[in-house]
């Protein structure tokens, strides 16, 4: 007999955009998309990625959703780097090119997407995850982390990996509730907060915190952050787009390892 047909989204027979059954924001590791449904069968897609704690990389196109596929092919592809000098200021924005191709492909459950950039490959076989994904069962959790490497953030720190996640984890959920006072006791001061301004202790930061909130963007960018198998470099490890770094001061050295907070961004006044 015939193997099962994968889940198919809803058509669009009801007359609405049948892009609305994948709409939202999908992310992996640095990287984050956001899926938005445009007209009676378009899609209009951005993809962001951190290259650093201050500058991102982002590529928005368009096009038609195929039904029989679940993808979206496009040929309009701009990408721009950007760089942030300030939390004020607009970002130095760079356009590299306009002519981008490639297409989007949709999982049927809704909770998964591809991305299979013709240009620079930057996504091949990364599997980006939105906010729709069902909860594993005990049995299967607990058989993908028996599966994990403790040693993923060897580069960076000796922590164990399920010890940095339930940290990560921590970090995102009171950055989002915009808990400066959780955020406060992780930070490694001094730290520079945009624009150019040292914060010397918990107590300036707290300060400087008041009367400030997530940008939206950065809000939805978070959201997305799984907290697991996180992108990291020389710098740390990155929290979304770069919206929080975090590092092990004690990384290379007999003392036990500690994460904390060297960068917070996406922040700006109510």
């Amino acid at each position: 007999s015939e193997a099962p047909a994968e889940p198919a989204a809803e058509t669009s027979g009801d007359g609405q955009n049948p892009v609305m059954n994948f709409v939202g924001v999908y992310g992996a590791g640095k990287g984050s998309i956001l899926v938005e449904a445009e007209g009676e069968r378009g899609a209009k897609i951005t993809v962001t990625w951190a290259n650093g704690a201050a500058e991102k990389s982002q590529w928005s196109m368009s096009g038609e959703f195929d039904e029989e596929t679940l993808s979206v092919a496009y040929s309009n592809c701009t990408k721009t780097d950007l760089v942030f000098t300030d939390d004020v200021s607009d970002p130095v924005e760079t356009v590299v090119y306009t002519d981008g191709t490639g297409r989007i492909v949709f999982a049927g459950e809704r909770y998964a997407l591809s991305w299979e950039d013709d240009q620079e490959h930057i996504a091949d076989g990364t599997a980006f995850l939105g906010g729709q994904q069902p909860a594993e069962e005990p049995e299967q959790a607990e058989n993908a982390a028996a599966e994990e490497d403790p040693d993923y953030y060897s580069p960076v720190t000796a922590m164990e990996k399920s010890e940095v996640e339930r940290l990560a984890a921590a970090v995102r959920e009171a950055y989002l509730a915009e808990d400066w006072a959780a955020i406060a006791g992780m930070i490694r001061y001094p730290i520079n907060m945009y624009p150019d301004v040292k914060v010397n202790n918990a107590e300036e930061f707290l300060a400087y915190m008041d009367g400030k909130t997530v940008h939206e963007s950065d809000r939805a960018v978070m959201e997305a952050e799984s907290c697991r198998n996180m992108f990291f470099n020389g710098q740390g490890i990155c929290f979304g787009d770069g919206e929080i770094w975090m590092n092990d001061i004690h990384y290379m050295t007999d003392e036990p390892p500690v994460l904390e907070i060297v960068a917070v961004s996406g922040i700006v006044e109510k």
